[in-house]
């Protein structure tokens, strides 16, 4: 492997750690990823629940570019054709390349491969399950058309690499389901002073997290920041909400939800 694809790599990883939305995730993956991994379509389904009979639903696939939503879309309808399928069922983070499952005369000619991407003329795809703490946050794909060629053991590599951070990412972006979530109450509370104070994103997070009575260290680990950039945060937000201490930002959301403010 050539020396620049890890510092490619060094570079994707820390654009997406920046990142607080799904969009921004999307984004990275078109910036930086695609110079690593060579895509001509690529997509995040997310998970959200689960059916009475355990079967994950999907909300509106992201998808780049967003024309090729249409296929996705497609490929939730008929994803029980889908023989990879058992990738939402693991409680680990799985890789597969589809090229190692079936011939191309078999991949190809597929009822799901009619049904949803013979009009984008895929070639192989390569799919790997998002899970992070044993939750199923949903699925990530990469798409290639024949002129693009195989996805190589190198491809492989780096796609497992990122799925460790882009686990954790995605889980933090979600709201961290599987941990302590923030009420409705605080959720308006941050709002509110994200309105009042003009907080950025990130010190929305932080400030939720707070409110939350999470711990430094806890607020670093699940945002997946440094104790030092997390103090810088805690400076702002001290500032801007002309506080002096952890206690005195609990309060901002303890007095009437917010109800101080102005």
């Amino acid at each position: 492997m050539k020396k620049n694809s890890f510092m490619i790599y060094n570079d994707l990883v820390y654009e997406l750690y920046g990142c607080t939305t799904m969009e921004d995730v999307m984004r990275v993956m078109h910036t930086h990823l695609k110079m690593l991994i060579p895509f001509s379509y690529a997509s995040i389904l997310l998970a959200n629940g689960r059916d009475p009979a355990g079967k994950p639903l999907y909300e509106k696939p992201l998808c780049i570019p967003e024309t090729f939503t249409e296929a996705e879309t497609k490929y939730i309808e008929h994803i029980d054709e889908d023989p990879q399928a058992w990738l939402m069922y693991g409680s680990e983070t799985t890789l597969i390349r589809e090229s190692d499952l079936m011939e191309d005369e078999n991949r190809l000619t597929t009822p799901l491969y009619q049904h949803c991407y013979s009009g984008y003329g895929i070639y192989d795809s390569m799919q790997a399950s998002l899970i992070f703490r044993g939750e199923f946050l949903g699925i990530l794909t990469l798409f290639r058309v024949r002129k693009d060629g195989l996805f190589t053991e190198d491809d492989a590599f780096f796609c497992r690499a990122m799925c460790v951070h882009l686990d954790k990412i995605v889980w933090t972006i979600r709201g961290g389901q599987t941990g302590r979530s923030a009420s409705p109450e605080i959720s308006r509370c941050t709002a509110r002073c994200k309105e009042a104070y003009h907080l950025t994103s990130r010190e929305c997070e932080i400030l939720s997290l707070i409110f939350q009575m999470h711990s430094n260290d806890e607020i670093a680990e699940q945002l997946g920041i440094r104790e030092s950039t997390l103090q810088k945060h805690l400076q702002n937000l001290y500032r801007k909400t002309n506080s002096g201490s952890r206690l005195e930002l609990v309060r901002l959301c303890e007095n009437g939800n917010g109800g101080n403010l102005l």
